[in-house]
């Protein structure tokens, strides 16, 4: 059996969005509460070098602390990316985005929302091996669509543990989300 213990430093970036500025979002209970929920179990449960949290972000708040955390990490380092809160999507052009604390008026989303392509940019920078990105809002099954074309490994070989050390060394980016589309 293939034991490997990584050399890297675990971070989490944990944004929860309950509260609105506008009327035209309705506040959310959940979010803040399930950021502090997890902060609680990873500081129980796990080894985070550092764990930074969004309490109902603006849009500025959010790509600052996505700055931070890509300014901490280095390729060895493993990293958590858990938001909460309202999502939306444009429907003329089928793009999915977060809704931040000061989102302003339903009809201008690209100027007032976070899209969700921005937030894979961001992800993109970040320099850590391994990145998940959990997303609990409506529509956030649009973030990231899957590559048809992708072919298996035909290297693949359950049976050698080198395969499972090529596969811990190279980079990956998972996604899960909980929201509809």
């Amino acid at each position: 059996m293939f034991h490997d213990k990584p050399n890297g430093k675990y971070y989490a970036l944990l944004i929860g969005n309950s509260k609105y500025d506008s009327k035209k979002w309705v506040n959310l209970t959940s979010p803040v509460n399930d950021i502090e929920s997890i902060k609680g179990t990873l500081d129980k449960s796990y080894k985070f070098e550092k764990i930074i949290m969004v309490k109902n972000g603006t849009k500025n708040q959010i790509f600052e602390a996505f700055n931070n955390l890509s300014k901490l990490t280095t390729t060895n380092d493993y990293v958590l990316i858990y938001y909460a809160g309202h999502g939306s999507k444009d429907l003329a052009i089928q793009k999915a985005y977060w809704i931040p604390k000061d989102a302003k008026k339903i009809d201008e989303p690209g100027r007032y929302w976070l899209s969700t392509s921005i937030v894979t940019e961001h992800v993109g920078r970040i320099k850590a091996r391994h990145v998940l990105l959990m997303v609990d809002s409506c529509y956030s099954g649009i973030t990231i669509k899957g590559d048809d074309n992708i072919k298996a490994d035909v290297e693949r070989d359950l049976e050698n543990p080198l395969y499972f050390k090529k596969m811990l060394n190279r980079k990956a980016r998972l996604f899960i989300s909980s929201g509809g589309d």
